[in-house]
């Protein structure tokens, strides 16, 4: 259960990584001028302002390219969460602790008949 847990969190994560950078790339190179994609990779959401070299209009369209980049990451996010919920729904619900005491019963009458089939054996072996 860990591992799935894990698992899936590495894989999501790798997952919306790419979303964002695929992106946010394309809405610099569509939308802004004179800004490498490199750069504002680089640079960060921090230092916008740093390398749009104080153009308002470029500022606005970096911050509408990490906006859209992000809104694109939320949303999958959100499918992911509802694909989870969905599939959730189909899992049969389990008491752990019924199931726990209803294993070890068994195993417990298991046991019981396994030591009576074996001393029936050996009672059989002795007296041929």
């Amino acid at each position: 259960m860990q591992f799935t847990f894990s698992l899936s969190g590495a894989l999501s994560l790798c997952i919306a990584q790419t979303i964002f950078v695929n992106k946010l790339s394309y809405e610099i190179r569509h939308n802004v001028s004179g800004v490498s994609v490199e750069e504002v990779l680089a640079t960060r959401a921090y230092s916008l302002s740093d390398i749009s070299e104080g153009s308002p209009s470029t500022l606005l369209a970096l911050r509408r390219a990490y906006r859209n980049a992000l809104r694109d990451v939320f949303i999958f996010a959100l499918a992911a969460s509802g694909a989870a919920l969905l599939s959730s729904l189909f899992f049969k619900h389990l008491n752990l602790k019924v199931v726990a005491k209803n294993r070890e019963r068994k195993e417990a009458h298991a046991d019981g008949l396994a030591i009576t089939r074996d001393e029936n054996l050996i009672g059989g072996k002795l007296s041929a």
